[in-house]
Order: structure tokens, then sequence, then C-alpha cells
């Protein structure tokens, strides 16, 4: 992924990429411990943060907000993509880790 455009309107984030169409809208919830990422015509992710003894668990839900007929379609797509999302979560935890170090 290349540079991005960012627009912040208080905890919405609208995330861009310029040569692209695609935008995926962010929110988060610092009161309920969630970030919020939807995009596409169908993907919605909820990363939710739980307090733990030493540590943070980070869960993903991934979840089908497509609408009308085009929600049959979705768990074959979601299917093949789920070792991307694995992927991209496992990369996602790595990068923070090492921030906080």
């Amino acid at each position: 992924m290349g540079p991005v455009d960012i627009i912040q309107e208080n905890q919405n984030f609208l995330v861009r990429q310029p040569d692209s169409e695609q935008e995926m809208n962010i929110h988060i919830d610092p009161e309920n411990h969630t970030l919020t990422m939807e995009g596409m015509w169908w993907y919605q992710g909820v990363y939710r943060l739980k307090e733990m003894e030493d540590n943070t668990q980070i869960l993903l839900e991934v979840n089908n907000v497509a609408s009308g007929l085009s929600r049959w379609i979705v768990p074959f797509i979601s299917r093949r993509k789920k070792k991307d999302f694995q992927k991209n979560f496992n990369a996602l935890v790595h990068k923070l880790r090492k921030e906080m170090e």
C-alpha cells in the first residue's frame, strides 16, 4: 500500500488511496475499547481490545454488511480472503507490539 489520504472528523477517519476508488471508514470508540473498519461493499472489521492481567487481548470480528442480494456471495469471497485477514491482523499486532516496546 502506498501513501494514503486521511480525513478526520472527531473519532471517525476516512482513509483513501489517491490512485484508487477504494476507501476505508474507521471509527474509534475509546469507551468500548473498539476500532471498527468498514470498506469495500461488504467488509466490516471490529477490533476489540480486552485488558488482561499483564497483556491486552485483541479480537477481530469480520462482518458481512452487504445489502440486498449481494449478501449471499460474501461467504465465498471471505472464505478465500480468510488467510489474508489473519496475515494482515497478525502483521498489525506485531507492528503494535514493536512500537510499544
